[in-house]
């Protein structure tokens, strides 16, 4: 742990050192592209996450079923079921088949869920309109953010029962907490523009984390050593998905098995370095069909 700890210390200490340039590295990373049953199309699947065990959560826009894909290939419907709640979207699972995430009721609002076997517990937080789950770590601790009756984002943490708002900037989205505790997110900016910037909180400090040249930036999971992931754009429109490892910035390439490549987001990193995410697709033989999306793991090169 300790050793972890000191590693990701020394990455973001390089990246947030004033006057480096930080370097920008294509990679290729090699996924397998799925879609959740029942198939057709458009395709609709969508993968926020995968665990230590390579276990992707995600769900389908079409049929609105929350699923966990096994690494074999098997798909689980997850059993979320809440009595005039509707759309469980599944945010990140642990170690330990815990899963998060949001869910809507009647009027539309949403709430957090968290979910282990067939049991369900819903999280509000007061005074919110929309409360959304977003990360847990192995040991239960749990990242979110709710939007407040005025519009504006706050995150904040639940660890052992106890709630802690993360007060360190307005409009705020808690997306993932790490093994060692270290949360990342992402700050929404003001109009006209409202872009995005991620955000890094390590032992008690806030920093700003940004894709070099970009002009907005979310970061989307973070594993035990320290390895992050998310999404950059630039105002020419270059964009797409980045990894950032020890220092440097990764700009992948999705490439399956078969030289087929994509284009999608990174949404989760797990201990292992194995991603899961979301990529869209087009359809040459059904050109009415028009795009859909399929989901995806990989592991990235180094």
């Amino acid at each position: 742990m300790k050793s972890q700890s000191a590693g990701l210390a020394l990455a973001l200490m390089l990246l947030l050192a004033p006057g480096i340039s930080h370097a920008q590295t294509p990679t290729s990373c090699t996924i397998n592209v799925f879609q959740a049953p029942p198939s057709g199309d458009p395709g609709s699947t969508f993968v926020n996450g995968v665990n230590r065990w390579g276990n992707a959560v995600g769900f389908t826009f079409i049929t609105e079923l929350p699923f966990v894909r096994h690494p074999d290939g098997g798909f689980e419907v997850l059993p979320i079921h809440v009595s005039g709640f509707v759309d469980a979207i599944p945010s990140k699972r642990n170690a330990f088949g815990v899963t998060v995430g949001a869910i809507q009721d009647s009027q539309g609002h949403n709430h957090g869920f968290v979910n282990s076997g067939t049991d369900t517990v819903l999280v509000s937080m007061p005074g919110a309109v929309d409360t959304f789950l977003t990360g847990i770590n192995r040991y239960g601790t749990i990242v979110g953010y709710f939007r407040a009756a005025d519009g504006t984002l706050k995150s904040f943490k639940i660890k052992n029962g106890k709630t802690t708002m993360l007060q360190f900037r307005t409009n705020t989205q808690a997306t993932s907490i790490s093994d060692t505790g270290v949360i990342v997110g992402n700050t929404i900016g003001t109009l006209p523009s409202q872009n995005e910037h991620g955000f890094v909180l390590m032992n008690g400090q806030f920093h700003d984390f940004d894709f070099p040249g970009a002009n907005f930036t979310t970061i989307a999971d973070i594993n035990a050593t320290g390895t992050i992931v998310g999404t950059f754009g630039t105002a020419t429109g270059k964009g797409g998905g980045f990894i950032f490892k020890n220092g440097t910035f990764f700009v992948p390439t999705l490439r399956t098995a078969d030289g087929k490549v994509f284009s999608g987001s990174i949404d989760g990193i797990n201990g292992f370095g194995a991603i899961a995410g979301t990529v869209g697709i087009i359809f040459p033989n059904d050109p009415s069909a028009g795009n859909g999306f399929l989901g995806f793991v990989g592991k990235c090169a180094p």
